[in-house]
């Protein structure tokens, strides 16, 4: 299966790929269009936010960073979007879907670092509802199989499978340093012709309109920052400063009575 890139920087930029476009048709397409897009910049924002506001020393972690990025971005979501889509809390809270049509849109953290090949990452097999997610798509990429199997070789139909499933996710990979990457499409129970997705796409960085502040972290594959530069550290992460003190005892009673 590939994996296609495409980037939200420049108006008018397609995001649903032509064969689901085709499949769903111009109106679902085009809500489709326009919900992955506003996900992907609320995101965007969500982690900038979380990211310029993160403080261990009141309490900030991990797991707070990753809620408030949740809750901020779903929130963003609901603000831009309103009563065009469904939009569902699940799995106690720490997972949120938008019905777009017949199309299911989940919206998943996957990682810390931008992965070097997303087709070769897989959804937490674990999870009952990204599991079935997997295999919902399966079912339906090889139901198109099966009816292009008695169909010339190559057709539109056999080439196009991959764009059958209902059940689509946007996947975000980052830190409290800042989002590392962003994919969409669908995916798969268990690995087909080398990927565990019918197909998925990368979202170009960064997606926030051009008036906002944006910083993208570092991937697994960029190259390292110089050792003095410790601008990108959590504060646990950084060397202690050396500091200048000049301690003087404090005089006792008759002492401070004297002067």
């Amino acid at each position: 299966m590939t994996r296609m890139r495409v980037s939200v920087k420049s108006v008018g930029v397609e995001f649903v790929p032509e064969p689901l476009a085709r499949r769903v048709g111009p109106e679902q397409a085009e809500m489709l269009e326009q919900a992955v897009g506003v996900v992907c910049r609320e995101l965007a924002a969500a982690y900038e936010r979380n990211a310029r506001e993160f403080d261990p020393s009141v309490g900030d972690n991990a797991y707070t960073f990753a809620t408030n990025v949740l809750h901020h971005s779903r929130y963003g979501v609901a603000q831009q979007l309103g009563d065009r889509v469904e939009i569902e809390v699940l799995e106690s809270g720490l997972a949120w879907r938008l019905q777009v049509g017949e199309t299911t849109l989940r919206v998943y953290k996957m990682g810390r670092v931008a992965p070097s090949d997303i087709r070769r990452h897989r959804l937490d097999p674990c999870s009952t509802v990204k599991r079935q997610m997997g295999e919902d798509n399966s079912a339906d990429m090889q139901q198109v199989l099966d009816l292009a199997a008695a169909l010339p070789p190559q057709t539109a139909a056999q080439l196009e499978a991959g764009f059958a499933p209902n059940e689509l996710a946007i996947v975000h990979f980052g830190t409290d340093k800042g989002l590392a990457a962003l994919f969409w499409g669908a995916p798969l129970e268990v690995e087909r012709d080398g990927s565990f997705w019918a197909w998925v796409q990368e979202v170009e960085l960064p997606v926030i309109a051009a008036t906002a502040n944006f910083g993208v972290v570092r991937s697994d594959t960029d190259p390292v920052a110089a050792e003095d530069d410790e601008r990108d550290l959590s504060f646990d992460e950084r060397e202690e400063p050396e500091l200048d003190l000049d301690v003087r005892d404090e005089p006792d009673v008759d002492q401070r009575e004297e002067e």
